[in-house]
Formats: structure tokens, sequence, C-alpha cells
């Protein structure tokens, strides 16, 4: 998988058909200053690039975005990505999907991975809501991250140290 920046990808990998990309590329780059502005306030690199929303290829040209802040164990993340059709097997929207989710790693004997505390998820067909959705996701994750302390996500793992 390629990662790249925000700033260093074109907006049509994800929505193709756009048309105008001047809206959507300013949600997007409120939505990358929200998901820097958690980093900051954690005191970690925003994504895997530093960049707050960063573009995600697979080698067979799927694109999706995605940021995440990641600290302690515990992960806000952001992504908006295509949902594939099951018939077709098209992997370009729409419909796309936007999902925010704020994960801990598993403490059990055996780690299985990491456990959702809180989730958010919808589709959109239209390019402007679906960067506009992944705005308000990241600001939800900044406002849910700042507003509290790191351990109280861990207090809140209904699965912690459980035996898979």
């Amino acid at each position: 998988m390629e990662t790249i920046p925000l700033a260093d990808g074109d907006p049509h990998w994800v929505f193709p058909d756009l048309a105008d990309t001047a809206t959507v590329l300013d949600l997007l780059g409120q939505a990358d200053a929200q998901v820097r502005q958690l980093a900051a306030h954690l005191g970690v690199r925003a994504s895997w690039t530093g960049s707050g929303i960063e573009y995600h290829r697979t080698r067979s040209g799927r694109t999706s975005m995605f940021g995440c802040a990641e600290v302690a164990d515990v992960s806000f993340v952001a992504e908006l990505c295509s949902v594939p059709d099951v018939d077709e097997g098209l992997a370009v929207g729409p419909p796309w999907q936007v999902r925010g989710e704020i994960t801990v790693r598993c403490d059990g004997r055996v780690d299985c991975g990491m456990h959702v505390i809180e989730e958010t998820t919808a589709q959109f067909d239209i390019p402007q809501d679906a960067a506009g959705a992944l705005l308000n996701v990241t600001g939800w994750l900044r406002q849910r991250g700042t507003a509290e302390p790191l351990v109280s996500w861990r207090q809140r793992d209904a699965r912690s140290g459980h035996i898979p």
C-alpha cells in the first residue's frame, strides 16, 4: 500500500467524477487540520505520514482516505472509502463510507488486536457529503480525544483482560 499526504494527492483518486474539487478540498483540508490538532494535543505524529488526512492506494488502484492519532494503546481513526458492489466488485464510489472509531489495544493474556470503544459509520452518494462527513467525524474524534484523559478509554473496555 502506498501512503500519500493529502497535499500531495488528488481527490479524483477517491471521487473520479468530481467536477469541482474546491469544496471537497476545503472540507478535506479542515478534516486534515482536525486530525493534526488531536495529534498535537496527544503529543504524537498525525497519521502515518505526519499529514492529518492521507490517501491509501493499493496495488489494484483502490484509494481511500485515512487519518489517525495513536498513543498509549488508544487509537482515534477516521476513514473514507468506497463501498464495493458485491455483485460487480467495483472499488470506486458511490457510495462512499465514512467511519470513525476509538479503539484500545487488547490487554488480555493473548492480544486479539483492537477493541472498539466508540464508533460511527455512514454512507454517502455525493462526494461533498462524504467529505463533509469526514470533517464531522474528525471533529468528533478531536472533541472526544481532548475531552478526557487517555486512561478513561481503557477503563471503558468491556473486554479488558478477556480470554479469547
